[in-house]
């Protein structure tokens, strides 16, 4: 969606409303506009009320460059878009395309008018702690959005195990916990992205329900593990002369 003539000029601030219409209000003190536009694409709303990030919004099958994926991962995908009945756990080395591939997924699924919510795990397990010391919120009110949400995409749960402190490590195995158990139980399925497999996050947490629960919900089928070269690495430009 593009700002109306004559404003290009004009430094403009988007954001959403409790409507789902898109606001544009000029910084300039002296212009004082504010202009309530419908978005022309309404998936770009939806992307944003699900918390896609942006870099991954662009990730829709109708743009699939094969090229700079690696190997059987638009498959996956689409395979995954027609038949949307099962959890996912899309495991593999840094730089393989996981949360591409889940973003990708959510992305098709707003665009067929499915509920998606998208959030990483540290993220989600700060939100935790701070509701603790918040007089406002609590710990149900951060959950019940991703207990709620038709599609939940959970990214990198392999951070957990980036945390040296064990009872930080025993409160995000609960939590985690916690969360699949009610969406198991609702039956709504759950994307997940790691780069630890399910045994590497098991021996690291010291807990076998979390993982237990993940081959319970996803089933064999919906183990995946992604292989092959570093994306994110072909996206830097090399020296002339290093090998």
């Amino acid at each position: 969606m593009s700002l109306p003539a004559g404003t290009l000029n004009e430094s403009w601030e988007e954001r959403i409303d409790a409507e789902d219409s898109i606001l544009w209000t000029c910084r300039d003190p002296k212009v004082r506009r504010v202009l309530r536009l419908i978005s022309r694409r309404p998936i770009l709303v939806k992307q944003k009320a699900a918390g896609i990030p942006k870099e991954y919004r662009a990730a829709r099958l109708s743009t699939w460059d094969e090229s700079k994926s690696n190997p059987y991962t638009s498959s996956i995908v689409r395979a995954y878009v027609q038949q949307p009945s099962h959890s996912l756990f899309l495991t593999g080395p840094v730089g393989t395309g996981k949360t591409w591939a889940m973003c990708c997924i959510g992305n098709e699924l707003l665009g067929r008018g499915r509920v998606v919510k998208f959030i990483g795990v540290t993220d989600l397990l700060m939100r935790i702690r701070h509701s603790f010391a918040s007089e406002s919120g609590s710990e149900l009110q951060v959950l019940e959005p991703f207990f709620d949400a038709e599609f939940l995409l959970l990214d990198e749960l392999g951070d957990v195990c980036l945390d040296r402190d064990r009872k930080a490590s025993d409160f995000a195995a609960s939590r985690l916990l916690l969360l699949l158990d009610k969406r198991f139980q609702t039956g709504k399925p759950t994307l997940l992205t790691s780069n630890q497999d399910l045994q590497g996050f098991t021996e690291w947490v010291g807990d076998e329900r979390v993982s237990s629960r993940i081959r319970g919900t996803c089933g064999a089928e919906g183990i995946i593990e992604l292989e092959g070269r570093d994306l994110r690495f072909d996206a830097v430009p090399q020296e002339s002369g290093v090998e």
